[in-house]
């Protein structure tokens, strides 16, 4: 993920040049759901630690996780290397909204934002392991209608 950028990055680059051009702009660049060992797409443990340095956050609290193990690890990895956390629904069904989030002040700009995030708290809980199906759902139901 990328914060505060002033220009679209384009698609396809590696990771080292998004994060370059990221880092031009002095944008934020972090990592949501770090550490959920149900997504494919995630970073390996071992990529996350090389870009340790390069990392402006990780989402320590992500209200979809299956296991909480995956959020504990994520914060614990932040916490070692200075980053900061963030927290989110990741929602995928209006049930959701909210479940997680960071409750923090209010913000103008990046340094406002990064100050407001330091002193803000974390909030929510998991979602219930059945949500997991209404993507599923999902889908199924955009394949069957084509879309």
């Amino acid at each position: 993920m990328a914060l505060f950028l002033e220009r679209a990055v384009p698609e396809g680059l590696s990771g080292l040049d998004t994060l370059n051009l990221v880092h031009e702009q002095d944008g934020l660049v972090g990592v949501p759901h770090a550490f959920d060992q149900f997504r494919p797409e995630r970073l390996t443990e071992r990529v996350l630690r090389d870009l340790g340095g390069r990392l402006g956050f990780v989402e320590g609290f992500n209200s979809r996780v299956t296991l909480r193990r995956d959020n504990w690890r994520a914060s614990e990895f932040a916490v070692e290397r200075g980053l900061l956390l963030t927290a989110g629904s990741d929602a995928h069904s209006r049930v959701e909204l909210g479940r997680a989030y960071v409750e923090m002040a209010n913000f103008a700009g990046s340094q406002d934002f990064v100050e407001a995030l330091v002193r803000g708290t974390i909030e929510g809980s998991l979602s219930a392991f059945w949500v997991h199906f209404l993507s599923v759902y999902a889908r199924v139901r955009r394949n069957l209608r084509g879309d």
